[in-house]
């Protein structure tokens, strides 16, 4: 997901969404982040859903830490 297609992001996301805007393929590293409360996520069925401005805290903050080791 390109940074322009994530700004225009203004829903909450899911662990599908979420994995795909941060370049992940396996949405499962989503599931265990919202399992151990690392991201702030609340269970809809079978579904985790995490708020657009928790998503995009992660998001940034996976960047910027991802950036700072390259």
């Amino acid at each position: 997901m390109t940074a322009e297609q994530i700004e225009s992001q203004h829903d909450d996301w899911t662990t599908e969404t979420l994995a795909q805007a941060a370049g992940i393929s396996q949405t499962s590293y989503i599931r265990r982040l919202c399992l151990n409360g690392t991201l702030q996520a609340r269970k809809l069925g079978r579904d985790w859903i995490i708020a657009y401005e928790e998503g995009l805290r992660w998001l940034t903050a996976r960047t910027a830490k991802r950036s700072k080791h390259s």
